[in-house]
């Protein structure tokens, strides 16, 4: 480890000084907003379970904090897990960090195992800041899910149009029309927390009724509250944005997210299905570009999710993938759970379904 610099270990979100320091450099390193102290916090104030807090962060010879990553520990089946975090409340893990050499400490530090046996690290994306630094450290990747993101800096909506394919082109402007002709359309920009929680039960609406069709479970009160009290100080800082598709003064559909680096990111999104013959969620993706692009941003990233309606709308090959990311000690318990995650664990769900068939 480089001699200026040294590792400082955190158990509790609520320390000023861990606080402080991530606020500066989430602002620093201009990271990923589900990696910002405000959201992670929050998700584990309202998460009820048996791991340990596990954060890690370097600090220079002045005690000033040049990196973090946020960790838990978790005991399963007898194995001690240090478990990246948030779980299912995050799309993009990232190693907050000010350069290279501060990425390879924290790493480092993740493969010491003073208090477990494995490490996992999930939704790490190749293109990262340290995805491959943890590959030069040995850890082990499995591919998780391709993240589509239609690109378009330096082009109008209408030279973006020609890039997607032609029946994606044609079926946007014919939909839109149709649309069109049978009431007043709108695009409205919810970019402020008090505009967003006066949308927010008509929102709720939309998602329930378009999940319930398909027999899914619904959202939670609680998951909502926790959700909300996250999403607060992201409005504030301007990074979370939901957009409004309106039919005749009616919201029929909405796709909540973040803005970051002149990027979209498109999290949380349904439509009313009483609407399906006109494809407002296919609709208002384009609509959302068309406004990106006269705002002078570079890309629509889908976030994870790979649908065919994304596919339709993405003008590139060049998409970046997902990756879990494992290491074990050797000659530890923890090699056995490497590789029921790498490959058991996926035997067994295919398994399972085929019993569920029969």
């Amino acid at each position: 480890m480089n001699s200026n610099l040294s590792i400082k270990i955190f158990e509790d979100f609520n320390d000023e000084a861990l606080k402080k320091g991530w606020q500066h450099l989430q602002h620093e390193t201009n990271v990923f907003p589900q990696m910002y102290h405000d959201w992670i916090s929050t998700w584990w104030k309202h998460k009820n379970n048996q791991q340990a807090l596990y954060v890690i962060s370097v600090v220079n010879e002045h005690n000033e904090f040049l990196g973090i990553a946020p960790f838990a520990i978790e005991k399963k089946f007898g194995v001690k897990i240090l478990q990246s975090i948030p779980v299912h409340f995050g799309d993009f893990y990232e190693l907050i960090g000010l350069d290279a050499a501060v990425i390879d400490v924290i790493i480092t530090h993740t493969k010491s195992f003073k208090k477990w046996n494995v490490v996992k690290v999930f939704n790490s994306n190749n293109e990262s800041n340290a995805f491959n630094v943890f590959l030069k450290h040995g850890f082990e990747s499995k591919e998780v899910v391709e993240i589509l993101s239609p690109k378009f800096e330096g082009l109008t909506f209408d030279e973006f149009l020609k890039t997607i394919s032609k029946n994606s082109r044609n079926q946007y402007k014919k939909k839109l029309r149709r649309l069109e002709k049978d009431g007043e359309v709108d695009l409205v920009i919810v970019d402020t927390w008090d505009t967003y929680m006066e949308n927010f039960e008509s929102t709720k609406n939309i998602y329930n009724a378009r999940w319930q069709q398909d027999n899914r479970p619904l959202l939670s009160d609680d998951y909502y509250m926790m959700r909300n009290e996250a999403l607060q100080p992201m409005f504030k800082k301007k990074k979370a944005i939901m957009y409004l598709l309106k039919y005749g003064g009616e919201v029929i559909a909405f796709r909540l997210g973040f803005l970051n680096n002149n990027v979209f990111y498109d999290w949380k999104v349904s439509h009313n299905p009483k609407f399906d013959y006109y494809s407002p969620g296919f609709l208002t993706v384009g609509l959302i570009i068309k406004h990106l692009i006269s705002n002078n941003n570079k890309a629509f990233n889908f976030m994870t999710g790979n649908y065919q309606y994304k596919r339709s709308w993405t003008n590139t090959d060049e998409n970046s993938i997902n990756y879990e990311l494992l290491c074990a000690k050797k000659f530890s318990i923890g090699q056995l759970y490497m590789k029921y995650r790498k490959t058991y664990r996926d035997q067994l769900k295919t398994m399972a379904k085929k019993l569920k068939l029969t």
